[in-house]
């Protein structure tokens, strides 16, 4: 049996903080982000390409669109969006579904939002005030129903699509 819907969820920036670290850090950083989805992509693909029907879903990141993190990180995802775009016309025709997730801030147990607000409330507080629209971080649950559209047979149309799932945050939208 081989699965009809896949979601590739991982992602990080492998804690780099130099902008200017080595091409062996950025390609660990496309391993994790990219690479690696694409090797598992092209292994269920040709089952699904037989069945004529797939559902595909990658997360990506608002940091796809602007600069919310490294510079391997943002580029990655960039790349993500850009595999999905381009894929996902391919896989069209055999009715196979391949979008993408662009989440804004989540707050997770353990994750980094959740240890920004335990450690310094304030700047968790301005944060949510002054870059979230919605004045607080997204839920993981906010996420997963979008993957779940992702996936269903709604979302027929949505080809090669990338949702920004955010809660305001994207500064192109930021009241001046």
């Amino acid at each position: 049996m081989f699965p009809d819907i896949i979601v590739n969820n991982v992602g990080g920036n492998e804690n780099l903080k130099d902008p200017l670290c080595s091409v062996n850090d950025w390609q660990g950083v496309l391993n994790l982000n990219l690479l690696h989805t694409i090797e598992i992509n092209n292994f269920f693909i040709p089952y699904m390409k037989k069945k004529r029907w797939g559902r595909i879903c990658h997360i990506s990141s608002i940091s796809a669109l602007e600069n919310q993190g490294h510079p391997a990180y943002c580029s990655a995802k960039a790349a993500v969006n850009a595999y999905v775009r381009s894929v996902g016309r391919y896989l069209a025709k055999d009715k196979i579904v391949m979008n993408c997730i662009m989440p804004g801030a989540i707050l997770t147990e353990n994750g980094y939002w959740d240890i920004i607000k335990k450690s310094n409330k304030k700047i968790y507080n301005n944060y949510a005030k002054n870059r979230m629209a919605i004045e607080r971080m997204g839920l993981a649950s906010e996420i997963t129903n979008f993957v779940i559209f992702a996936c269903s047979e709604y979302a027929s149309f949505s080809v090669g699509s990338a949702f920004l799932v955010d809660g305001g945050q994207g500064k192109s939208f930021q009241q001046r």
